[in-house]
């Protein structure tokens, strides 16, 4: 089901963003990320079009695990929180509607639990639940801006670890492309946005090549011979 929840708009009108979403530089009573997400920025697109063939990956293998039915399916639990998880994220980027009774269908779970885990969710302000416009029995899920932006720091940091220790670091378009992003983030944000919010790619490299034991070898050497 399509959806015009998300407004698609460009990273250079953030100032404009800024007013009518009312974002602050401030930590008060609401958290800025903590808002349901309610925009989508157009120079995204590029990574999330991949971002979004990983969650679908996931949920497909999630899914095939969970509908086993030969004798490895006894090996197997339900994993309801990340079928959730990638879940809303697909159905964000894919500007789809995440209804509340067709995701609780889907999480291999009873509808209990399933109803446990939404509620827990929105108690803690991980997903918005609002009625259809249109159909007052049917609840849509909408997830915050700090799941958006978590998801996508977990993913952005799986791409670097998996070019680093397949040796394509250097010549990944999407890494690349995921530090265009932050340059933009921190043209038009605010210094307290983009900390909050940035893949911090550089950074994660570093962190990666310095768990890397033979590169951790080669720093010691260069350091002795220093």
């Amino acid at each position: 089901m399509k959806t015009d929840l998300y407004e698609r708009v460009s990273i250079t009108a953030q100032d404009k963003i800024d007013n009518k979403y009312k974002f602050t530089n401030r930590l008060e009573d609401e958290h800025p990320l903590q808002k349901p997400m309610s925009f989508q920025y157009v120079e995204a697109d590029t990574f999330r079009k991949h971002f979004f063939g990983f969650a679908r990956t996931r949920i497909t293998s999630i899914v095939r695990m969970q509908t086993r039915s030969d004798i490895l399916a006894n090996f197997y639990e339900p994993s309801p929180g990340r079928l959730l998880m990638h879940t809303l994220y697909a159905d964000c980027v894919a500007q789809r509607m995440t209804t509340q009774q067709s995701l609780m269908n889907s999480l291999g779970v009873s509808a209990q639990k399933a109803g446990q885990l939404i509620n827990r969710l929105i108690d803690t302000k991980v997903v918005t639940r609002y009625r259809h416009a249109n159909d007052l029995r049917t609840h849509i899920l909408v997830p915050s801006i700090e799941f958006f932006v978590t998801m996508e720091k977990h993913m952005a940091h799986f791409v670097v670890r998996s070019a680093y220790n397949t040796g394509r670091l250097p010549d990944s378009h999407l890494i690349a492309s995921l530090i265009e992003f932050d340059k933009l983030r921190k043209q038009h944000f605010s210094t307290f946005m983009y900390n909050l919010t940035n893949f911090n790619i550089e950074n994660y490299v570093k962190k990666v090549k310095n768990q890397d034991p033979e590169h951790s070898k080669t720093r010691l050497r260069l350091i002795k011979n220093d």
